[in-house]
């Protein structure tokens, strides 16, 4: 329940599930999975849903759904548990896995060829991990600055996983599950040279609950369990959450925002069948805009502003009027104009 009602103060990751992205998404499939595992190595018969939970994972996001495998390994280094290895149900659900993820790695391949493999491994995992792409930054700290905006999230969850150090010092290995877990997805992409703020939003989970365990352990530690005290005390944290939550969090701002996210559907639906033959790009400081690629169902680059102009004739969605030669207007929405730009 405390870990719960700490994302009242986190307000990155309230508003991040409002959009198009997959990061939401496949972070729920990495906290399934991870879950499902540890429930298996007291009972076996889980691992039939870790393996469906990490193949879902893997569709959802490409091999950020496999860090599940990266942690579970180092946590069987730290532990000296590899006991599963000889249970039959964890093969089934490996077995599980490639039945699930493999059909359609071989439709895109048969599709696409060498173009699938070229944006699905070498773009979107090897060029992204090793180059900035997309006007990303390349600072190693870059998302340790966004957990800091959480502030209330980030302080709580500070404690929390030094107290979960401590605790996994005591030989605890659910907080070291826990522990580990953070620091691995916290290292994995402040090691990756494309940074995008919504690459980080699957560890707060994680620090939802550091969070949550922290304050529960504190409560029962000056307070008798299920007393009337540590009762009031549960009740007037999560009331605290909820306070700071409705006062203080930038989610109330989201309906500023609602006019150019129902735009960005209008647009993806008037390119969905309109000059087809055109390259789209995005005209932007911040990334391309995922709600247009989904209703345009078509490639739509990102055009970092300012950039020099492409060589090619090409559409051009922008929020402001661009310094282009021949921009021709073609469709226009309250905060949104496509532009038909057409060499010389």
């Amino acid at each position: 329940l405390l870990a719960m009602a700490s994302f009242f103060v986190s307000y990155q990751f309230i508003e991040a599930a409002g959009t198009l992205q997959f990061d939401i998404p496949v972070g729920f499939f990495i906290l399934l999975s991870l879950y499902l595992f540890y429930l298996g190595l007291s009972n076996p018969k889980y691992f039939y849903g870790f393996g469906v939970a990490l193949a879902l994972g893997m569709l959802t996001k490409n091999v950020v759904g496999l860090m599940p495998v990266l942690i579970i390994g180092l946590f069987s280094v730290f532990t000296l548990n590899f006991s599963y290895f000889k249970q039959k149900k964890f093969w089934w659900g490996v077995l599980l896995f490639f039945i699930i993820v493999i059909p359609w790695h071989i439709i895109e391949t048969l599709k696409l060829g060498k173009a699938f493999w070229d944006q699905y491994l070498f773009y979107h995992l090897l060029r992204r991990y090793s180059e900035p792409l997309e006007g990303s930054v390349s600072n190693f700290w870059f998302f340790w600055n966004q957990i800091k905006e959480a502030r209330i999230m980030f302080w709580l969850s500070l404690v929390g996983f030094i107290y979960f150090l401590i605790q996994a010092i005591r030989a605890k290995k659910n907080y070291f599950y826990v522990f580990l877990t953070t620091l691995v997805i916290f290292l994995f992409f402040s090691a990756s040279k494309t940074k995008l703020p919504a690459y980080i939003l699957i560890i707060f989970p994680y620090l939802a609950i550091l969070s949550g365990v922290f304050l529960n352990d504190l409560i029962k530690k000056f307070f008798k369990e299920n007393s009337i005290f540590s009762k009031t005390a549960l009740v007037a944290v999560v009331m605290v959450f909820c306070y700071f939550g409705i006062k203080f969090n930038d989610y109330k701002l989201v309906k500023q925002f609602e006019q150019r996210r129902l735009d960005t559907r209008i647009v993806g639906n008037y390119l969905k069948t309109r000059q087809t033959n055109l390259p789209v790009y995005f005209y932007s400081q911040v990334g391309t805009s995922p709600s247009i690629i989904f209703y345009s169902n078509r490639l739509v680059n990102y055009l970092k502003y300012p950039s020099p102009e492409p060589e090619d004739n090409f559409l051009l969605i922008s929020e402001v009027a661009p310094n282009y030669s021949g921009a021709n207007p073609i469709f226009k929405t309250p905060t949104q104009t496509v532009y038909e730009i057409k060499q010389k």
